[in-house]
C-alpha cells in the first residue's frame, strides 16, 4: 500500500467516525462524544490539563488534533467545518518518539 493510499484510507475512516458521530446526538444533548470545539478543548484543559500537541488536515472535511497532558495523558479530536468536534480515543501513558535524521552524518 502507498503512502498516499494509507492517508487516503486513515482520511476516510476519521471522516466517516466523525460523520457516525456527529448529526443529531452533539444537537439533542444525548451522551456523545460530540460538542462545540470551544467546550471540547476547554473541558480538556480544565479536567485533564491538555493541550494541543499535533494537527492535520482530514481531506477538506475535518481537522484532527491530539491534545496531550503533562502526565501523559492524550485525547484525539476530530472537527467539522461547522466547529463540532468528537472525541475519536483517548487513553494513558503518551510518549513523544524523537524524528530521526535521515541527514549523513547524523
Amino acid at each position: 500500500m502507498t503512502r498516499q493510499s494509507t492517508i487516503a484510507l486513515m482520511g476516510a475512516a476519521a471522516a466517516a467516525a466523525m460523520l457516525s458521530f456527529h448529526p443529531l446526538a452533539a444537537e439533542t444533548g444525548e451522551n456523545s462524544p460530540c460538542a462545540e470545539r470551544t467546550n471540547v478543548v476547554n473541558t480538556l484543559d480544565s479536567q485533564y490539563k491538555e493541550s494541543p500537541r499535533a494537527i492535520g488536515l482530514v481531506s477538506h472535511e475535518a481537522v484532527l488534533e491530539i491534545f496531550v497532558s503533562e502526565t501523559g495523558t492524550w485525547t484525539v479530536v476530530v472537527t467539522d467545518p461547522a466547529g463540532v468536534s468528537c472525541v475519536l480515543a483517548a487513553g494513558q501513558s503518551w510518549e513523544e518518539i524523537p524524528v530521526a535524521s535521515n541527514a549523513p552524518g547524523a
